[in-house]
């Protein structure tokens, strides 16, 4: 709408002016370079407010995900322990039935 109103006035302000007719085009290119620089500068106020509240967040967030990486950590290490419980346990109670020399210094701990 600018720019058709621009258009208007300066063709029909003064027919041999063109001098005032360079002035109104260039004003009318200048406006869309200022919206378009204010639109980037409000989404890069936006972006930084975003950031802040992010920074606010994120914490309590990692520190539900913490927790929860540390409960499979102590399930899987239960859940290892107790496989390796299954066969080992077996293997060292045949180790000593099997055991040919019977040293003193030999010993197997089924112990942890």
């Amino acid at each position: 709408m600018l720019l058709a109103l621009g258009l208007w006035l300066g063709l029909t302000g003064s027919t041999g002016n063109l001098s005032r007719f360079a002035q109104i085009s260039t004003a009318l290119l200048a406006i869309p370079v200022y919206i378009a620089a204010l639109l980037f500068g409000l989404v890069m106020v936006g972006l930084i407010l975003l950031v802040g509240k992010l920074i606010e967040v994120i914490p309590t967030l990692t520190g539900w995900v913490l927790e929860f990486l540390e409960k499979i950590q102590k399930g899987a290490k239960l859940g290892t322990r107790s496989l390796a419980r299954l066969v080992i346990e077996p293997t060292a109670m045949l180790a000593i039935f099997r055991r040919k020399s019977d040293r003193r210094d030999q010993e197997i701990k089924l112990t942890d």
